[in-house]
């Protein structure tokens, strides 16, 4: 990523690494993209359901 920013083919690090999921993506065929939404999307939500429950067990007096 640094060296991207370096060469000037991206103005940070992070806009870097967004390019290359754009390419990534765009490179892989309909399917294949609705398959990798379909795992984030899913990822995602295990990931918020993880914070939330966590969140919740935090007010849970334990004797």
């Amino acid at each position: 990523m640094k060296a991207m920013v370096i060469l000037g083919y991206s103005s940070t690090q992070q806009n870097g690494l967004a390019q290359l999921q754009k390419n990534f993506f765009e490179s892989l065929t309909e399917s294949e993209q609705n398959t990798l939404t379909t795992q984030i999307q899913t990822l995602e939500t295990g990931d918020a359901n993880k914070v939330n429950n966590h969140a919740s067990s935090d007010n849970t007096f334990n004797f």
